[in-house]
């Protein structure tokens, strides 16, 4: 059996998540790396005493944007904290990494759309009664559902009511699902 990583004293868990169809160059803390189109970044060991920010330099170039957008993000003790970097300041969230109690699947869905300002985006996932819905508030583009738990195995997804692909869920596991 595999455990996860949960954040400790003297410790906080940063992610980055790129939600976009492009490689994205960032520099977080002066460590540069390229981000894969949909991939993440991340540090489950950062060493911090209380709240920490940390500077992030991203090129949009790729992604259709400006080169150069820089920021900070906020590395917490004790928490795991996921982040979208956007154009204007970075989407985070607190995240949960530990299992369910009972060691069910749980998953979260992330929406990244950039077309429209007031868009809504629902996602239904096989055999289950259960809906995802996310709805863009102006010029916030990432928007996350709260978790919600299933038992283990392999759903079909659909996005708005059309089907896009399927997701297997392991037991233990703690997954989001991302949406363009």
């Amino acid at each position: 059996a595999t455990y996860p990583v949960l954040p400790t004293n003297g410790l906080a868990q940063l992610r980055i998540i790129n939600p976009r169809d492009c490689h994205l160059p960032v520099t977080i803390n002066n460590h540069t790396t390229i981000l894969e189109p949909f991939g993440m970044w991340k540090d489950t060991s950062a060493i911090v005493t209380g709240n920490h920010s940390i500077p992030f330099r991203a090129d949009f170039s790729q992604c259709g944007g400006r080169k150069n957008i820089t920021g900070f993000i906020m590395a917490v003790e004790n928490q795991a904290t996921t982040y979208v970097l956007e154009y204007t300041t970075p989407y985070g969230y607190r995240d949960r990494v530990g299992r369910t109690e009972d060691g069910n699947p749980a998953i979260r869905v992330l929406t990244y759309n950039t077309l429209n300002p007031f868009a809504k985006t629902k996602v239904e996932l096989s055999g289950v009664d259960h809906v995802f819905k996310t709805k863009r508030m102006g010029p916030r583009v990432a928007r996350k559902t709260t978790l919600a738990e299933f038992s283990p195995g392999k759903y079909r997804v659909k996005v708005n009511g059309k089907k896009v692909g399927e997701i297997t869920m392991r037991r233990g596991g703690v997954y989001t699902l991302q949406v363009l």
